[in-house]
């Protein structure tokens, strides 16, 4: 659909000068290459998912395996395919603007990961849960950034799956952060806001 007399189409920002009619690049939001590899069954077993560009690759079952993962983590997401009780339903370029939950009310398991208190400079954070990526650009008491939270699409899943009442997450395209949307009337209408993806349960 994005060939040289198409080019402009919907999502066609995806496309490489490189594809050729023999690509498989896939040239569509993270939400839409979700469904396409999900209607595919088990013959889909995870995607290649670029973090900015709506573009990805489908991924049969055991291709990671037989030719391994190629790491690229500035450019692309791997997104594999798991059987969970929540799962979370992507709205690119969407956010869910003055719903976040209250601080107050987060478990103190995941207060303890909001960006400004884990990732404090003077008590410098260990382990493979840190995800300080996240924190540059925050400043304390300036509304929304006290309710980052550091960590990446799969860590801010699962933590809104523990939190009561956490409707959706706010998570950052290219930055380890995110912000758990609290539930309510008229819960989350996506917003345009470009840095932004909307997963909802």
């Amino acid at each position: 659909k994005c060939g040289p007399a198409t080019r402009g189409g919907l999502y066609c920002e995806g496309a490489d000068p490189t594809d050729g009619p023999a690509s498989d690049a896939i040239c569509a939001p993270r939400e839409t290459c979700e469904e396409l590899c999900t209607a595919m069954g088990e013959e889909c077993a995870s995607i290649d998912m670029h973090k900015w560009r709506p573009r990805c690759f489908l991924n049969r079952a055991g291709a990671c395996a037989a030719g391994g993962v190629s790491a690229d983590p500035d450019c692309w997401d791997l997104v594999t395919r798991e059987v969970r009780s929540t799962c979370f339903k992507t709205t690119s370029f969407g956010h869910c603007p003055g719903r976040q939950i209250a601080i107050a009310d987060l478990p103190d398991t995941v207060s303890a990961h909001l960006c400004l208190t884990k990732c404090d400079p003077v008590t410098a954070c260990t382990g493979d849960q840190c995800f300080c990526e996240g924190r540059p650009g925050l400043t304390a008491n300036n509304g929304d950034d006290d309710h980052a939270i550091c960590g990446d699409r799969p860590f801010c899943e699962a933590l809104c799956a523990s939190t009561p009442d956490c409707a959706s997450i706010d998570m950052h395209t290219t930055l380890p952060r995110c912000y758990l949307n609290k539930l309510g009337s008229n819960c989350c209408p996506a917003v345009t806001h470009p840095p932004l993806v909307l997963p909802t349960p």
